[in-house]
């Protein structure tokens, strides 16, 4: 038996059966006093997002009423876009069920998602924003390099940093063969192996140098996807115009000459000549005396 009552609250009621026995009788009736607790009518259906940073994202439709709700339909919107809808079973008070939606395809990271129900014979939509939670693919990145040179060759050694929220595998570096580079023996190329997100490690490279830039060719994979860059290093402040690494060339000189020792020529001859002078006068003047 269903009823209704216009305000909640606790309803003292009579209940009245009338009954007799299936071989025939008289029909005896039985009344017996019942007590229930009407309650506000609530009717509220919520929904929730999880992504976790995956490819899909589970949407949970939750029951927060007193009343069951039935012919629930969930939908997603994208750039005002329906992408998917899908039809859940029907959900008692205090209960709840979730759908996932594979919302990696999707050219935004703002999804809207809507709910349709019906309750006590009435249609009801609710609603609720996402915004996916996706992680930033690994990168590699050469850091803190250090460049020294001996001669026209040139070491770098730097860290390879990991800059994404991703690992990363199969991470190579190396110095490619070009115009005024060539690679030292194995020296020209470093396997590092694995990065992990926000972590380093490090390298170390050699090559013969006559250019004032290196070109460091960087291969990885991540997230299954292949990828190879490269990162210019200055190597110019160790060069000079010989194009010689490590090189350096005498200062010119202004004013006078200058013999083997280094010591200018005219003020020394000068000096000379002052110095047989004043021998050659003093050994007059001892004469006459």
């Amino acid at each position: 038996m269903t009823t209704t009552f216009e305000q909640a609250g606790q309803k003292n009621l009579k209940a009245h059966v009338s009954a007799k026995r299936a071989s025939g009788g008289n029909l005896r009736a039985i009344y017996s006093p019942v007590t229930v607790d009407v309650q506000e009518l609530d009717i509220n259906g919520g929904l929730s997002t999880a992504s976790n940073g995956s490819d899909e994202t589970t949407v949970t439709f939750t029951n927060y009423g007193n009343v069951e709700l039935s012919n629930i339909e969930i939908t997603a919107t994208a750039d005002d876009s329906v992408r998917d809808n899908r039809d859940v079973f029907d959900v008692d008070p205090d209960e709840e069920t979730s759908v996932t939606f594979d919302t990696g395809e999707y050219d935004t990271d703002i999804i809207n998602f809507s709910a349709t129900y019906t309750a006590r014979g009435e249609k009801y939509e609710t609603t609720r924003t996402a915004t996916r939670d996706q992680q930033v693919t690994g990168e590699i990145r050469l850091t803190s390099i250090d460049v020294a040179a001996s001669g026209s060759t040139v070491s770098i050694d730097g860290e390879a940093a990991n800059i994404g929220g991703t690992d990363v595998e199969s991470v190579l570096i190396s110095i490619p063969t070009t115009d005024g580079i060539t690679p030292a023996g194995g020296s020209g190329e470093y396997f590092v192996g694995s990065v992990d997100a926000s972590e380093f490690s490090t390298f170390e490279l050699t090559a013969s140098v006559e250019r004032d830039t290196v070109p460091i060719r960087v291969a990885y994979i991540a997230d299954n996807d292949r990828v190879t860059k490269t990162q210019t290093v200055d190597v110019s402040s160790l060069n000079t115009t010989t194009g010689a690494a490590g090189q350096t060339q005498p200062e010119a000189t202004s004013g006078g000459e200058q013999n083997q020792s280094g010591l200018p020529l005219l003020p020394i001859i000068f000096g000379v000549v002052l110095v047989l002078t004043l021998g050659g006068l003093g050994r007059y003047l001892w004469n006459r005396e």
